[in-house]
């Protein structure tokens, strides 16, 4: 059977739940849940996906729900039905309408 997810790459499927410390070299996509620590280059929190501890990527992307704290260093990005609750860090920050984020944010100084 040939692979279909390239290397690096973590898939959390809906229905599931990983517990502990996840570090993925490349790209994490989330429709289950997460909770503890998940380090990734880019990190996608879809629409059914719960990340509840401390997330760090390059760039974050929120359509489901996270809590407690995310580091962003490039971009967060928080979709339509996205919410984030807790301690936030990021480069740059997009909220689209309806969005939402609770809790005290800091601004990285991403010097270019």
């Amino acid at each position: 059977m040939k692979e279909t997810t390239p290397e690096g790459t973590l898939f959390v499927g809906s229905g599931v739940i990983a517990k502990g410390r996840l570090m993925v070299p490349a790209a994490a996509t989330i429709n289950g849940t997460v909770e503890g620590e998940l380090s990734a280059q880019t990190l996608r929190v879809m629409n059914s996906g719960v990340v509840n501890g401390i997330a760090t990527a390059e760039e974050i992307v929120v359509a489901g729900r996270m809590d407690q704290s995310a580091t962003a260093t490039r971009l967060l990005v928080i979709e339509a039905t996205g919410v984030i609750h807790g301690q936030i860090a990021c480069g740059e920050l997009e909220i689209r309408k309806g969005g939402e984020l609770h809790g005290k944010i800091e601004m990285l100084n991403n010097k270019r």
